[in-house]
Protein backbone atom coordinates (compact mmCIF):
# COMPACT_ATOMS: atom_id res chain seq x y z
CA UNK A 1 0.00 0.00 0.00
CA UNK A 2 2.37 2.34 0.88
CA UNK A 3 4.42 1.63 -2.12
CA UNK A 4 1.91 1.99 -4.23
CA UNK A 5 1.00 5.40 -2.58
CA UNK A 6 4.54 7.08 -3.18
CA UNK A 7 4.15 5.98 -6.87
CA UNK A 8 1.42 7.54 -7.32
CA UNK A 9 2.49 10.31 -5.27
CA UNK A 10 5.44 10.84 -7.97
CA UNK A 11 2.80 10.63 -10.54
CA UNK A 12 0.33 13.12 -9.32
CA UNK A 13 2.29 15.69 -6.69
CA UNK A 14 0.00 16.81 -4.11
CA UNK A 15 0.74 18.96 -0.83
CA UNK A 16 -0.81 16.21 1.08
CA UNK A 17 -1.79 12.49 0.89
CA UNK A 18 -3.47 10.32 2.88
CA UNK A 19 -2.66 6.33 2.85
CA UNK A 20 -5.01 3.84 4.51
CA UNK A 21 -7.96 4.27 6.95
CA UNK A 22 -6.31 4.83 9.59
CA UNK A 23 -4.65 7.77 8.33
CA UNK A 24 -7.79 8.81 6.61
CA UNK A 25 -9.66 8.40 10.34
CA UNK A 26 -7.14 10.68 11.80
CA UNK A 27 -7.06 13.17 9.07
CA UNK A 28 -10.94 13.69 9.59
CA UNK A 29 -10.04 13.61 13.63
CA UNK A 30 -7.71 16.26 13.42
CA UNK A 31 -9.69 18.65 10.93
CA UNK A 32 -12.95 18.09 13.27
CA UNK A 33 -11.32 18.25 16.42
CA UNK A 34 -7.47 19.33 16.62
CA UNK A 35 -6.81 19.63 20.23
CA UNK A 36 -8.62 16.58 21.21
CA UNK A 37 -6.51 14.44 18.46
CA UNK A 38 -3.09 16.04 19.80
CA UNK A 39 -3.71 14.68 22.95
CA UNK A 40 -4.73 11.33 21.72
CA UNK A 41 -1.68 11.51 19.73
CA UNK A 42 0.15 11.60 22.92
CA UNK A 43 -1.12 9.48 24.75
CA UNK A 44 -1.08 6.09 22.05
CA UNK A 45 0.61 7.68 19.10
CA UNK A 46 4.34 6.68 20.07
CA UNK A 47 3.32 3.53 22.37
CA UNK A 48 1.94 2.08 19.23
CA UNK A 49 4.26 2.44 17.12
CA UNK A 50 7.01 1.02 19.13
CA UNK A 51 8.18 -2.11 20.52
CA UNK A 52 10.41 -3.50 23.60
CA UNK A 53 11.25 -6.23 21.61
CA UNK A 54 15.16 -6.24 19.94
CA UNK A 55 14.02 -8.34 16.32
CA UNK A 56 16.67 -10.37 14.69
CA UNK A 57 20.09 -8.86 14.27
CA UNK A 58 20.64 -9.51 11.00
CA UNK A 59 18.25 -7.30 10.33
CA UNK A 60 18.30 -4.34 12.55
CA UNK A 61 20.41 -2.10 10.14
CA UNK A 62 19.58 -1.88 6.66
CA UNK A 63 19.87 1.83 6.11
CA UNK A 64 22.84 1.56 3.69
CA UNK A 65 22.67 -1.68 1.94
CA UNK A 66 19.80 -4.59 1.89
CA UNK A 67 19.60 -6.88 5.10
CA UNK A 68 22.42 -9.86 4.45
CA UNK A 69 19.08 -12.59 4.92
CA UNK A 70 17.52 -10.85 1.87
CA UNK A 71 14.36 -10.94 4.01
CA UNK A 72 11.92 -7.93 2.67
CA UNK A 73 9.75 -8.27 6.22
CA UNK A 74 9.97 -6.95 9.32
CA UNK A 75 12.44 -8.57 11.98
CA UNK A 76 9.78 -8.41 14.66
CA UNK A 77 7.63 -11.08 15.62
CA UNK A 78 3.53 -11.26 14.59
CA UNK A 79 2.12 -11.88 11.36
CA UNK A 80 1.58 -8.48 8.96
CA UNK A 81 -1.16 -6.77 8.03
CA UNK A 82 -2.08 -7.53 4.76
CA UNK A 83 -4.99 -5.70 4.38
CA UNK A 84 -5.64 -3.17 1.59
CA UNK A 85 -7.30 0.58 2.02
CA UNK A 86 -10.63 1.05 0.31
CA UNK A 87 -9.25 4.76 -0.52
CA UNK A 88 -6.14 3.82 -2.49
Amino acid sequence: MVARAICFACEHPRRDLVVGGGGAAIALAGNLFPRLTDLAMERIGRPSQTTAEAGRAAMRDNLHAPAQDGDTHSSLSGVPNRRNSLLL
